[in-house]
């Protein structure tokens, strides 16, 4: 009994943002969009996913569209963002020439990411793996 309130207590622990850092780059499709708690979106198949690339604390976030050759179409727009750490706490600041904003990490894996924006939504991501028809 003991033990199993020491592992469920020791999985809702924060993770520490150095741990989190290693895993934000690569592609990442969107599953889900809360608040407070409450369900507001479940994302089925999207034709868009996210690239984050970050090195030194600096880099970019863009929009991909997948093709079934295993590659990728996109624009040349690109957020360009910084890491920030404050306290304990991971935050992504975003800049382009029309806004500024911040996203906070909440967890980062190898196979899942959710960022909470400024207005409390908490968007859940899985990493994404690429389907390709040529063999």
């Amino acid at each position: 009994m003991l033990l199993g309130v020491v592992f469920a207590l020791s999985n809702c622990a924060q993770q520490r943002p150095e741990e989190m850092l290693p895993h934000l780059n690569g592609y990442w499709q969107i599953t889900s969009a809360e608040k407070e708690g409450k369900a507001l979106k479940e994302y089925g198949y999207s034709p868009m996913i996210d690239y984050i690339e970050i090195t030194k604390g600096k880099g970019f976030r863009k929009k991909l569209r997948p093709n079934l050759s295993g590659g990728y179409t996109t624009s040349q727009d690109a957020e360009q963002l910084e890491v920030k750490i404050v306290e304990n706490d991971l935050f992504l600041h975003y800049a382009t020439p029309h806004s500024q904003w911040q996203e906070e990490v909440l967890l980062a894996n190898e196979t899942e990411l959710k960022l909470r924006n400024d207005n409390g939504i908490v968007y859940g991501y899985e990493r994404f793996t690429p389907i390709s028809l040529e063999e």
